[in-house]
């Protein structure tokens, strides 16, 4: 098991990917579209957000973001861990405890 970080900043070409899968586990009704998703995580509004991917020998196996803003009514409350997600085929591994300390 070697475990590296990829933010993606460096390497936008996985945006799409990380979308779809927060997509898939956390979309509820009035969420963004697809593209939009997209386009907000490719746009960078602030160099203090970003979002990661872990990879494990070189395979994604999850991501998470540190945001600004998650919660309009706490802006007192920042930065906010958003979007941990530890893909479904790779949960029960201990994935997660290294998200949340990158993030």
């Amino acid at each position: 098991m070697t475990l590296s970080f990829v933010a993606t900043s460096a390497q936008p070409d996985l945006v799409p990917q990380v979308v779809d899968w927060l997509r898939a586990e956390f979309r509820h009704a009035g969420s963004p579209s697809r593209e939009q998703q997209i386009a907000t995580m490719l746009a960078q509004p602030d160099q203090s957000e970003e979002t990661f991917v872990l990879l494990d020998d070189n395979v994604p196996v999850g991501t998470a973001s540190l945001v600004n803003n998650d919660l309009s009514s706490r802006p007192d409350l920042t930065p906010w861990l958003a979007g941990v997600l530890v893909l479904p085929p790779f949960r029960g591994k201990g994935y997660s405890a290294p998200l949340v300390r990158r993030g």
